[in-house]
C-alpha cells in the first residue's frame, strides 16, 4: 500500500511535466537498446569526472573540461529518455547530475525526480537527495519550514525519511527557541525510526523545560524531565553502537552512560565487544587493562562474583600487585562464602609493607589507593592516619574527608563538607555518615534521598549499606516509604534493562559484524550475462549488489558499520601479454565508477540493495574499443567503502569482508572471408538489432585497421578491407531507419579528419536529417573535422530539438539553461499550477 501512496502522489505531481516532456521530442518512442547505449555515453563521461572530484585519482582534467563533459553527460541522459522513457536508471543518473555543483539546475531536477520515483518507486538515495537538494536552495527559515511541511504530506509512507524531516523541523523550531514545538518534533522523529541518533542529541541538547529551584512545585516534573535526558543519553550511544558496531567511543561512551544511571546489567557484553574493537588498535593496551578492571567492579556491582574473579585473575596475572583486583578478588570469594581464601588475600595485602615504599613521596598514585583501602573497605584508623601525614598537602580533600570521618572529627568534617557538592554520591555518603556521628538520622536519610544514581564500587557499596540500615530501621514507619531502598536501586536497575531490551529487541545480533563480517554482508558483483561472455560493442553491463545475510536490519550510511559506497575497479588481461604486446592500459587495475547501493536506509535481514552500472566506460572503453581482433578478459571489483591502504592501494574499510569479483570475456572477431561476407550480409539484411551490432563490428574493423597502418597495434592482425568497410558504412548513412543513420555516423566519430573531410557530402547532409537523434550524433562527428560555428549559432535558436539545441549553445559556450518553475516551493502540481521556462543561468 505505501508504495501505491507513493506512486500515485509522485503521479499527480509529474502529470503537470507530461506536455512538457513529451512537447520536446517529435513523438514518444521507445527504443530500450538505444537508450541504454546512450545511458553509457553519458556515464562515460561524468564518471570520471565524479572519480577525479572525490580524489579517487589525481587531478588530470580542467575544471572546464570537466564542466562540458558534465553537461554533454545530461543531454546524453536526455536523449536516453527521449528514446525511452521507461529508462529508469537515466533518470537516476540525472538527478545526480542536475543537482551536483556543475549544473545545479532545480527545475530539471524536479523533473526527474519525479520521473524517477514513477519508475523506480521509492528509493532512499533518490528522496534524501533530492530533499536535501531543495533544502541547500532556501536562504530562510521560512521557506525551509513551508518547504518541509508541504513533503510531510508526500513521504508520509516512509518512516526514515520523514524522521529526518522532523529533525530538520525541531532544528528550525530550535532556532526560533521554540523549544516545546522543536522538543515534539525530536520526539516524532525518534519514534518514526529508532536509528535516528541525530533525533535523540538533538533532544538531549534542548533546554530543561522544568526548573525545580525557581518552581519547587515543578520538582516532580524535573526529576522526570532529567530522567529522561539520562535514560536518552544511553540511549543515544546504544543507538550509535546499532548503527556502526565498529564505533569503539560510542560502544566505551554507552557502558560510561549506562553504568552512570544504574544501568549496570546493561554493559556486559559490550566490555565483551570493546575488546574486540580495541584490537583494531594496537597502542590502546592502557585502555584495555582500564575496561578489565571496571567490567571487575560492574561484575562486583551485579553480584557476579565468580565473573568477577575471572576478571581478577586475569589482571592480578598482568599486574601482580594491582590492590584493586586483590581487593575485589577478596570480596568476592568472601561473597561466595569461601571466607578463608578471601582472608588469605587480605593479610597478603596487610603483610605487604607498601607504605615503606611512598614515605619518600614519590608514588604517589599507589599511596592514595592504599589511603582510601585502610580509610573504606579494610578501615585502619592508625594506617589510614599515617598515609595522610605521607602525602600531607598531597592528600586529596575527599581522603581527608574520610580520614576525619572515621577519626570522629566533626569541626574538620564539617569544614570540608562545606566546598562539596551534596548530589555527588561520594560527597553524599560524607553528608550521611556526618550526621549519623551527630545522630542526625533525618538528614541522613535526606543525604541519600536525594541521589539520581547509586554508582558501582566501593562508594556505592557503602551507601547501599546505610540505606538497608535505614530500611531496617525505619520499618513501618509513616515516612518509610520516602526513603530509597535496597530494593528501589536494584529494580530500577531491572527496569532500566527491560525497558532497553524492548527498545533495542535485536538481542545484540548486530554486533556479529565485527566477530564475522561474511556472516553479516555479502557486497558483490554479476555480470549482466550468465555466460560472461561479451562481443565487441556490446554493452556490459554489471549488478552491483549488497545483501544482508544476518537476522538483524543494518542502517546504511556513511557514519554506519555499512557505507554503502562503493568503488568499481577493473583489470584487462589479454592474450598478448606473454610476448609483452599488449595495448595501453592492459593489466592495470584502475578505477571506472563510484555508485551508491543505498537504495534503501535500512537493509533488511536477506535482502538485497542493487545497482545497475556499465562495465565499458573509463579506461576500459578506451582499450576495448578499437580493438576488435584482441580477445581480451577483463577482471571486475567492487570494493565497499574504500578508503587508502599503506601501499596506497584502494581497500575495504571492513578489511575482514571477502571479495567478489567478476571476470567477463570480450570475445575477439575472428576475421576470416567467411566472417567478413557473413558481416557484410547483416549490415544490409537484417532485423535493426543485429545490423547495429553488425555496423559496430565493422566500425571497430575499420578502426583497428588505420590504427595498424599507424604502427598502434602490437598483437596479430588479420588485414581486412578498409576501403570496403568505410563504403559500406557511409551507405548506411542513406538508411531509412535512422537508429541506422544515428549509430553509423557516431561510430565513424574516431576516423582521422581526412577520412572524414574525405565523406563530407555524405556526412554534412545528416545536419539537415529529419530525425533529431540523427543529427544529434552527425553533429559531434562532423564537428571533429570542420567548422560548424555557424551551424551553432542556427541551431542554437531555431532547431526544434532542445536537446540539438542546448548541445550547439553549449559549443557556443553559452550558459546552461535552466529550467525555471516560479511560485512553487517543490515541484509543481495540479492545485499549483506554473509554466516553466528557460532562464540563461
Amino acid at each position: 500500500m505505501p508504495r501505491i501512496i507513493y506512486t500515485l502522489t509522485i503521479a499527480s505531481i509529474l502529470s503537470y511535466f507530461t506536455p512538457y516532456l513529451y512537447s520536446q521530442t517529435e513523438k514518444p518512442v521507445t527504443y530500450p537498446q538505444d537508450s541504454k547505449r546512450l545511458a553509457a555515453i553519458s556515464r562515460n563521461l561524468w564518471s570520471p569526472v565524479e572519480i577525479q572530484d572525490l580524489q579517487l585519482t589525481s587531478k588530470s582534467q580542467s575544471d572546464q573540461t570537466s564542466l562540458n563533459q558534465i553537461k554533454l553527460a545530461c543531454l546524453y541522459l536526455e536523449a536516453a529518455i527521449a528514446l525511452n522513457p521507461e529508462n529508469k536508471y537515466a533518470y537516476y543518473d540525472q538527478l545526480h547530475l542536475y543537482t551536483s555543483e556543475y549544473i545545479n539546475d532545480s527545475g530539471r531536477a524536479a523533473l526527474a525526480f519525479s520521473q524517477s520515483a514513477i519508475h523506480m518507486g521509492n528509493n532512499d538515495v533518490l528522496n534524501s537527495m533530492w530533499l536535501s537538494y531543495k533544502l541547500s536552495q532556501f536562504n530562510d527559515r521560512e521557506s525551509k519550514e513551508g518547504f518541509l511541511e508541504k513533503t510531510l504530506s508526500i513521504f508520509n509512507f516512509n518512516p526514515i525519511l520523514l524522521s529526518d524531516i522532523f529533525v530538520q523541523l525541531g532544528i528550525l523550531a530550535t532556532e526560533k527557541s521554540d523549544t516545546e514545538s522543536a522538543r515534539q518534533f525530536f520526539m516524532q522523529a525518534n519514534s518514526l525510526n529508532q536509528y535516528n541518533t541525530q533525533a535523540i542529541l538533538n533532544f538531549i541538547n534542548l533546554p530543561l523545560q522544568f526548573d525545580a529551584s525557581k518552581n519547587p512545585d515543578q520538582l516532580q516534573q524535573a526529576s522526570e524531565e532529567l530522567h529522561l535526558k539520562r535514560f536518552s543519553n544511553i540511549a543515544y550511544w546504544r543507538t550509535r553502537i546499532r548503527n556502526n558496531p565498529y564505533d569503539l567511543n560510542a560502544t566505551i561512551e554507552f557502558i560510561q552512560a549506562a553504568e552512570n544511571y544504574n544501568g549496570l546489567l546493561l554493559t556486559d557484553p559490550f566490555y565483551e565487544h570493546a575488546y574486540k574493537l580495541v584490537k583494531f588498535y594496537p597502542d590502546k593496551n592502557d585502555l584495555l587493562f582500564n575496561l578489565k578492571k571496571n567490567q571487575m567492579i560492574t561484575r562486583y556491582a551485579t553480584s557476579d562474583f565468580k565473573g568477577c574473579i575471572e576478571l581478577c585473575k586475569e589482571i592480578i596475572n598482568t599486574s601482580p600487585e594491582n590492590l584493586t583486583a586483590k581487593t575485589y578478588m577478596a570480596k568476592s570469594l568472601a561473597m561466595l562464602n569461601d571466607h578463608s581464601a578471601a582472608k588469605v588475600i587480605y593479610s597478603e595485602i596487610d603483610a605487604n609493607n607498601l607504605i615503606q615504599l611512598n614515605t619518600d613521596g614519590k608514588n604517589i598514585d599507589k599511596l592514595i589507593e592504599l589511603g582510601w583501602y585502610f580509610t573504606l573497605i579494610k578501615v585502619n584508623q592508625e594506617k589510614s592516619n599515617q598515609i595522610i601525614k605521607t602525602l600531607n598537602s598531597s592528600s586529596p580533600k575527599p581522603l581527608i574527608l574520610f580520614n576525619a570521618l572515621i577519626n570522629n572529627k566533626l569541626e574538620l568534617s564539617e569544614t570540608l563538607l562545606v566546598e562539596l557538592d551534596p548530589f555527588e554520591p561520594i560527597n553524599a555518603l560524607a553528608f550521611s555518615i556526618y550526621h549519623l556521628q551527630k545522630n542526625d538520622t533525618q538528614s541522613a536519610h535526606e543525604s541519600l534521598a536525594g541521589l539520581l544514581h547509586i554508582p558501582k564500587g566501593i562508594i556505592g557499596e557503602e551507601i547501599l549499606k546505610l540505606l538497608k540500615q535505614f530500611e531496617d530501621k525505619h520499618k513501618g514507619l509513616p515516612d518509610a516509604k520516602q526513603l530509597p531502598t535496597m530494593d528501589d536501586y536494584l529494580n530500577s536497575q531491572k527496569d532500566l534493562k527491560n525497558t532497553f531490551d524492548a527498545y533495542f529487541p535485536d538481542k545484540l545480533n548486530e554486533l556479529k559484524i565485527v566477530s564475522n563480517p561474511n556472516e553479516v554482508i555479502k557486497c558483490y558483483l554479476r555480470s549482466g550475462k550468465s555466460n560472461h561472455t561479451y562481443a565487441y560493442g556490446e554493452p556490459i553491463l554489471l549488478e552491483c549488489n549488497l545483501t544482508n545475510m544476518s537476522d538483524s536490519p543494518y542502517m546504511l550510511n556513511s557514519d554506519c558499520a555499512i557505507n554503502p559506497h562503493v568503488l568499481i575497479e577493473a583489470k584487462i588481461h589479454d592474450h598478448s601479454v606473454e610476448n609483452k604486446r599488449s595495448p595501453k592500459n592492459s593489466h592495470t587495475s584502475r578505477v571506472i565508477g563510484f555508485r551508491n547501493l543505498k537504495e534503501s536506509f535500512l537493509l533488511q535481514p536477506n535482502r538485497t540493495n542493487q545497482v545497475i552500472d556499465f562495465g565499458n566506460i573509463g579506461f576500459v572503453h578506451e582499450t576495448m574499443n578499437h580493438h576488435p581482433q584482441n580477445e581480451y578478459k577483463i577482471t571486475y571489483n567492487m570494493i565497499l567503502d574504500p578508503v587508502i591502504n599503506q601501499d596506497n592501494h584502494h581497500v575495504q574499510r571492513i578489511g575482514d569482508l571477502k571479495q567478489n569479483p567478476v571476470t567477463i570475456t570480450r570475445k575477439a572477431f575472428d576475421v576470416n572471408t567467411k566472417s567478413i561476407a557473413r558481416l557484410m550480409k547483416t549490415i544490409n539484411k537484417a532485423n535493426t538489432k543485429e545490423r547495429l551490432q553488425a555496423i559496430f563490428t565493422a566500425s571497430g574493423l575499420l578502426h583497428e585497421s588505420i590504427l595498424s597502418k599507424q604502427g598502434k597495434i602490437n598483437y596479430p592482425l588479420r588485414p581486412v578491407d578498409s576501403q570496403s568497410l568505410f563504403k559500406i558504412l557511409l551507405n548506411q548513412l542513406d538508411d531509412t531507419d535512422f537508429r541506422i543513420r544515428a549509430w553509423t555516423i557516431a561510430s565513424l566519430r574516431d576516423l582521422p579528419k581526412p577520412t572524414l573531410k574525405s565523406a563530407n557530402n555524405r556526412l554534412s547532409k545528416l545536419l539537415n536529417d529529419d530525425h533529431w537523434f540523427v543529427r544529434f550524433m552527425a553533429i559531434q562527428t562532423i564537428e571533429k573535422a570542420f567548422d560548424l560555428k555557424d551551424y551553432y549559432e542556427w541551431a542554437a535558436d531555431e532547431d526544434k530539438n532542445i536537446i540539438i539545441k542546448r548541445y550547439a549553445q553549449m559549443k557556443l559556450n553559452r550558459p546552461w539553461k535552466k529550467l525555471i518553475l516560479k511560485n512553487s516551493l517543490t515541484t509543481p502540481t495540479q492545485e499549483n499550477p506554473t509554466t516553466p521556462n528557460e532562464e540563461q543561468n
